[in-house]
């Protein structure tokens, strides 16, 4: 399962994908943005260069090939509803049904 951690959730100039982590769920914009607390705690306010593992996750994938594309699957208004889980709830119910889990 390991390998279907690491999802593309939506295809369009600013992508949204989502990294199914340890402890949370959590949605990343490459080389921009993770919503898990190391990027906000340290990369975020500056204290830390090094990106969180989630981001790096998301650059190898997509550099491998190694990922999940359900982008396919996804309209606006299941966008907004994945964002929402992946913020708030951390932890995405809609995305691992969309992946069989």
């Amino acid at each position: 399962m390991a390998e279907r951690r690491v999802v593309r959730i939506w295809r369009g100039p600013v992508e949204r994908w989502a990294v199914i982590g340890r402890t949370g769920d959590y949605l990343v914009i490459p080389m921009l943005f993770c919503s898990c607390p190391a990027f906000t705690a340290r990369f975020a306010v500056g204290l830390s260069d090094r990106p969180c593992y989630h981001l790096v996750a998301v650059e190898l994938a997509r550099r491998r090939g190694g990922y999940v594309d359900v982008s396919g699957r996804v309209d606006g208004k299941l966008l907004a509803q994945l964002v929402a889980e992946l913020l708030y709830q951390r932890r995405s119910p809609t995305l691992r049904r969309l992946l069989g889990w």
